[in-house]
């Protein structure tokens, strides 16, 4: 994306395949089928051996086998992002994973533990294998971007889905002056049984550009193609922190019910 530089969180979050699919060229529905597959097959906890990042990044050939969809996620996510005037940004995401988490709790402080090694392969083989130590694979995906007029924070809701839903706003978000209405467009998502269906899917809200072609490109790709009746939950609860030519202002997803402000001192 010409004039901005993106970070994201490294593996094992699935921030790759955010900057995968922002750097794909035309329609990034392919370059999306494509990232989920390497993302499922590919992403583990550095500390414990290696993980392809240029493969995961779609920057090199690697053949890999498409695998079950992780267990849905069940409403436990929050986004929050945060910019100053100083340009000092925050973009971070707390899940539990699960409603009630791992069903334990720590009895001193009242914290859930998650339940985020349900993640965790039992391939022996695979990068995210359990094993003492180890971080699971996850899908949290905050993001910044800094440009030489500002810097952009975002995150989302939105489960395994996260990274194509960001790839949806992220550059319009640099660019325009109402990123309300960048976040009330119309999105789709694609999953399997994260998104409550048996078969990889491409699920499209009413009104999703392109629409047509997106379909064609789906039938391509393997996956069937539902017709959301409005704004789905699944396309995600976007979360935005903006400083733009020293101005800061947010944005809250109308999907979620969270909230935008900006204070002054």
């Amino acid at each position: 994306m010409a004039g901005a530089t993106w970070s994201v969180a490294p593996p094992p979050t699935q921030g790759a395949a955010l900057l995968a699919v922002l750097a794909a060229p035309g329609t990034p529905l392919a370059a999306a089928r494509l990232a989920e597959r390497r993302r499922d097959a590919l992403l583990g906890d550095p500390r414990r051996g290696p993980v392809d990042v240029g493969a995961l990044l779609l920057e090199s050939a690697r053949e890999t086998a498409e695998l079950p969809a992780g267990p849905r996620p069940a409403g436990d996510t929050v986004a929050v992002t945060a910019v100053d005037a100083d340009g000092t940004a925050v973009a971070l995401i707390q899940s539990v994973f699960q409603s009630f988490g791992s069903g334990m709790l720590e009895p001193r402080t009242g914290i859930v533990l998650h339940n985020r090694g349900s993640a965790f392969s039992l391939d022996p083989a695979h990068p995210g294998v359990a094993a003492p130590g180890a971080r699971p694979p996850h899908t949290l995906c905050p993001a910044i971007a800094e440009t030489p007029d500002g810097v952009l924070a975002l995150g989302c809701q939105g489960g395994r889905a996260q990274a194509w839903i960001l790839a949806q706003v992220a550059a319009d978000l640099l660019a325009t002056s109402d990123p309300d209405a960048v976040l009330a467009r119309p999105r789709w998502v694609i999953g399997s049984r994260d998104l409550g269906h048996p078969v990889p899917t491409l699920v499209m809200e009413p009104g999703v550009p392109a629409a047509a072609r997106l379909a064609r490109e789906a039938a391509e790709l393997g996956l069937a193609v539902v017709h959301a009746p409005d704004r789905h939950d699944d396309a995600g609860h976007v979360q935005v922190g903006r400083l733009v030519g020293g101005a800061l202002d947010a944005a809250s997803d109308v999907r979620a019910d969270g909230t935008a402000a900006v204070l002054q001192a």
